[in-house]
């Protein structure tokens, strides 16, 4: 029986017995920063808005090789649920995860906005050098503050909350994984792909 994404359970469920937090596979936006980097560029040379970059060919394979290695565990050792952003490169990632056999194939991928990309605000595009270039009072403040606690002008228009890693997955990923099986119970073993959270 195929769980479902939406819906809540009668009763909030305990937390999975098992939770794998793991991240996309490198994206050609990852290789288009680092060439920027290597260069000494102020931004990044992207033909696509960020939630349409793709894998790379590494990431591809990256995907691939988690399925793999997922795939050879027992069958109680594998997810039973995978909650992903819907960024390109995430889906791609959850999409040959479960190819590769690391996720039974009849099973959705909850997709989910709340597992989005933050969003970088007026430093979007830049690589570290332009952010000193043209944004040098926030790269004083991200050096001041450390890059997982700035939070550059712009994105408080969003509407969003952005939070450190251990908060967000309590305020984002609890509720998501508690509505994604009410059919059957929600479900002991959850694999959740987040991006720069």
């Amino acid at each position: 029986m195929k769980r479902k994404c939406s819906e809540s359970p009668a009763k909030p469920a305990p937390w999975p017995s098992l939770l794998w937090i793991v991240r996309h596979g490198q994206s050609a936006g990852n290789v288009a920063r680092d060439v920027a980097d290597e260069n000494g560029l102020n931004r990044i040379e992207l033909t696509h808005r960020d939630v349409d970059v793709p894998l790379s060919d590494l990431g591809r394979a990256q995907s691939r090789a988690l399925g793999h290695w997922f795939a050879s565990f027992d069958a109680i050792m594998r997810p039973e649920i995978m909650l992903f952003s819907p960024y390109l490169r995430a889906v791609e990632t959850a999409q040959l995860f479960r190819a590769s056999g690391g996720y039974l194939p009849e099973e959705r991928i909850c997709i989910d906005e709340r597992l989005r990309e933050k969003e970088f605000g007026i430093l979007d595009g830049l690589t570290m050098a332009g952010v000193a270039r043209y944004q040098p009072e926030q790269a004083e403040f991200r050096n001041l503050l450390g890059k997982f606690y700035h939070r550059p002008p712009w994105w408080r228009k969003l509407g969003r909350r952005d939070l450190p890693i251990a908060r967000h997955v309590g305020h984002r990923v609890a509720p998501l994984w508690r509505s994604a099986g009410p059919d059957r119970g929600a479900p002991s073993r959850c694999l959740v792909s987040t991006l720069h959270h």
